[in-house]
């Protein structure tokens, strides 16, 4: 039954992207499996928090962004913490904001080092973070590839941590995914 609700839930994304972006234009990138880390303390020991589910979509018009990850697929090593993620009422997590620029153009860029302003579909807090894109050229639909970093308090992810000595800290690495043409996905 998970793995219905799993399919039926990308496919809804997936969907509902695909429409959003088509009343936006073609100037809509995204990725399924990006790589996100979110690496904290616990008990004075570094812990990770890892996924390659990560769904990413960025508008080239606006430069505004949407990362999303189911929380399932996420992993520690630590039973407690695996345990907590999975056990949610919150089934994903979401990330929506702007990078610091006006456009992207789709055409081919330097590299770009920005700052991002967004928000957890769980939190009113504005988040702060920096980011690159790097634009790929002749790589057929494969477009630029995104790396993204925030740093955050452990209480912005809307989690109950409690009886897990995870120091309020977190960092969140989204690590180097590639993006490509919504129209060539």
């Amino acid at each position: 039954m998970k793995k219905i609700n799993k399919i039926a839930l990308i496919f809804s994304i997936f969907i509902g992207t695909y429409c959003n972006a088509q009343m936006k234009g073609n100037h809509t990138f995204l990725t399924e499996n990006g790589r996100v880390v979110l690496n904290g303390i616990l008990a004075d020991t570094s812990v990770q928090l890892v996924t390659q589910n990560l769904y990413a979509l960025l508008n080239y018009d606006d430069a505004r962004f949407e990362l999303k990850a189911d929380l399932a697929t996420f992993n520690s090593g630590n039973y407690k913490i695996d345990s907590i993620l999975k056990g949610s009422e919150t089934k994903t997590i979401s990330f929506t904001g702007k990078l610091d620029l006006d456009f992207i153009n789709v055409e081919g860029h330097p590299p770009l080092d920005f700052l991002v302003d967004g928000q957890l579909s769980n939190s009113n807090k504005l988040i702060n973070g920096k980011g690159r894109l790097e634009h790929v050229f002749d790589q057929g639909a494969i477009s630029c590839i995104l790396t993204l970093s925030f740093i955050l308090d452990a209480s912005d992810l809307g989690f109950n941590f409690e009886g897990i000595d995870l120091e309020d800290e977190i960092r969140i690495e989204v690590m180097q995914i590639v993006m490509n043409k919504l129209e060539d996905f």
